[in-house]
């Protein structure tokens, strides 16, 4: 079965789609992350064969940030399901009143 260029782009930028779209609830785990650069790269391959800069510039950040991301939580010994569910700004309840947490300082 021959496949053109143009096939493969078409397919390549579904099956990124795809993976961005499931990828969302799934992102604090390994999982997550190797289906957000999955994504990534295929829509890529599309931003490429269309010679659009921006975005081929916005994706090549993407997946220096996600690729970090990923492989600090790698080399973190966390399985490809399990992740940590960190949650980075939560409500604290101080003496009845709310205060939040960014980053570890907290601002009432």
């Amino acid at each position: 079965m021959d496949i053109s260029a143009s096939e493969f782009i078409v397919v390549s930028s579904w099956v990124g789609t795809f993976a961005l779209a499931v990828a969302g609830p799934f992102i604090d785990k390994l999982s997550g992350k190797s289906l957000q650069l999955l994504g990534i790269v295929c829509l890529t391959l599309q931003a490429l064969h269309l010679g659009q800069v921006n975005l081929i510039l916005l994706n090549f950040f993407s997946l220096v940030g996600f690729g970090h991301s990923f492989f600090k939580q790698w080399l973190s010994h966390d399985d490809f399901t399990g992740g940590r569910g960190e949650v980075y700004c939560s409500r604290l309840l101080d003496s009845g009143s709310a205060s939040m947490q960014f980053g570890g300082r907290s601002r009432g």
